[in-house]
């Protein structure tokens, strides 16, 4: 499975942390079943010594400019998430 979302800041631009990638995770796990986010989270599925998680998410793609510690995305924003369940 891959989902593709599109964002924009309305009426202001869409504004985020440089290091954003644990908000995104968050919010992945914010919209899973407590129990199945905590177990993913703390676990995950094991591959002999690999843990796995079992879904991916790429980057906030988009025309951005850096603010200090701020990426500003001016328009449209795409950010895919994909998962083999």
């Amino acid at each position: 499975m891959q989902i593709r979302i599109h964002l924009q800041g309305d009426p202001e631009p869409l504004r985020v942390p440089i290091h954003y990638n644990a908000l995104l995770q968050g919010v992945l796990y914010s919209y899973l079943e407590l129990h199945l986010a905590h177990f993913l989270h703390q676990e995950g599925w094991q591959d002999g010594k690999r843990r796995l998680r079992l879904f991916a998410f790429s980057r906030l793609l988009g025309k951005r400019r850096r603010e200090g510690n701020m990426w500003v995305f001016e328009g449209p924003v795409t950010w895919y998430v994909a998962s083999p369940w």
